[in-house]
């Protein structure tokens, strides 16, 4: 058959390639074995078709019986029986959820304890003893006393699943410099701090100083350095940045864990360049609201920024015109950025509010907006903001918009936005 016969190229490779080079051909035999040994593969690989349900049933079954022998809470709603019910039984074995029990009997010292581990997180039976569980357990040993541990677990059982604690060993601090001695010479942390550290974020402590904490602690510092007077530091300033820097660690120590550069960099930098910031003014802003770096830019920061800013201009960018070109763009983003500076500056805690806790405060300021007479307003605006302009009354009052409520509590009082709408905010108007 000319379509199967093999190219000239082919042919001519073939005849000139050496002896040795040229594979015989193999026998028919060879390759009706090869697929018998192929299609004994596929059938073993099958999974089974009317006893796995039996089987899962009764590896179920005998599972909940072992937990009932230690009078573990296994009740219909439990986590623990619904854990079971939703994963894969096929990948554990009873030898392996006793060796876990086991083992958490020992270290614990109390079934107690260990069946309160059991029930609040169920996923820990499928931990490996030896490469998850004890180096878990050990670290977390290292870090606590004995009594503080068992406190610890107590309190928080996830501690013991939970990623990066332990037997994660890319963010092991092996052989490295002790984070806690860092902590309390470099950044001027009390032992206590450094406890209460401890307990609520116990990962930070398995972090490289040199490749993680330092370069953060370092930032901190060069950003408050701004803040203890201008041109070369003295050891009294630096003493000074360091322990605002350990301020920071204290009230969101999730920031040692964030990256400088594509972090908490791009962090700053956007509000320097929405808000009109200078380095002082920002330096400020994060003493004063620490939690702020541990925002979300994306999430977080910039539609917190976005919407205050549509509010104290009483329009959006949406509502620019549709032939608005970028310098449109840009005037509007100017125009933006004194109130949002003064905004910022008075109140950054404000960034800790949720878009729809802002709206609805906004909401009830509007409302009251809508019962003010237009003269009234007309006559604040002409006290306060025009008093010694000499224009006539009539082009004033064609030209000049009021600023709305919201917007002038919003510059004047910032803070009253982070007050309760319900409990505060409208007793008191109703008050007055």
């Amino acid at each position: 058959n000319a379509s199967r016969r093999p190219a000239a190229s082919t042919c001519f490779a073939f005849a000139f390639a050496p002896r040795d080079c040229i594979v015989p051909p193999r026998p028919h035999g060879h390759i009706a074995l090869q697929y018998q040994q192929k299609t004994h593969f596929m059938i073993t690989r099958q999974p089974p078709s009317e006893h796995s349900e039996t089987d899962k049933t009764e590896k179920r079954k005998a599972i909940l019986e072992a937990f009932e022998a230690r009078s573990v809470q296994a009740g219909s709603s439990s986590k623990l029986r619904q854990y079971l019910y939703k994963t894969n039984l096929s990948t554990i074995t009873l030898k392996q959820i006793q060796s876990v029990m086991s083992y958490l009997d020992s270290v614990l010292g109390s079934a107690e304890l260990t069946n309160a581990v059991l029930q609040s997180t169920p996923r820990i039976i499928r931990k490996s003893v030896e490469t998850q569980l004890k180096p878990t357990v050990e670290f977390l040993q290292s870090i606590y006393s004995d009594d503080l541990f068992l406190k610890a677990i107590e309190r928080n059982p996830r501690l013991l699943v939970t990623s990066g604690v332990g037997y994660d060993g890319s963010k092991r601090n092996a052989g490295g410099e002790d984070v806690e001695k860092y902590l309390t010479t470099e950044l001027g942390l009390a032992e206590s701090a450094v406890t209460r550290l401890k307990r609520a974020n116990p990962t930070i402590f398995q972090f490289s100083v040199e490749g993680q904490i330092r370069p953060v602690a370092d930032y901190l510092v060069l950003l408050f350095a701004a803040t203890t007077g201008g041109g070369e530091l003295t050891q009294v300033q630096l003493a000074k940045a360091r322990k605002l820097a350990g301020k920071v660690v204290k009230t969101c120590p999730a920031v040692l864990g964030l990256s400088v550069a594509s972090n908490l960099m791009p962090k700053l930098n956007f509000l320097k360049a929405r808000c009109g910031l200078d380095h002082l003014a920002m330096a400020k802003i994060v003493d004063t609201y620490p939690e702020l770096l541990g925002l979300s830019l994306s999430l977080n920061i910039q539609p917190t920024i976005d919407y205050l800013s549509n509010v104290l201009l009483d329009c959006s960018a949406e509502d620019l015109p549709d032939d608005a070109v970028e310098e449109d763009f840009a005037m509007w983003l100017e125009d933006a950025q004194e109130p949002l500076r003064k905004c910022i500056s008075r109140h950054p805690q404000i960034f800790g509010l949720s878009i729809e806790n802002l709206r609805s405060k906004v909401s009830y300021f509007d409302k009251i907006d809508s019962i003010i007479s237009v003269d009234a307003a007309l006559d604040i605006m002409a006290k306060e903001e025009w008093k010694g302009q000499k224009e006539n009354e009539q082009s004033h009052n064609k030209h000049v918009k009021v600023q709305s409520l919201a917007a002038r509590v919003l510059s004047a009082a910032p803070s009253t936005y982070s007050l309760s709408l319900e409990n505060n905010i409208i007793p008191k108007t109703e008050c007055l």
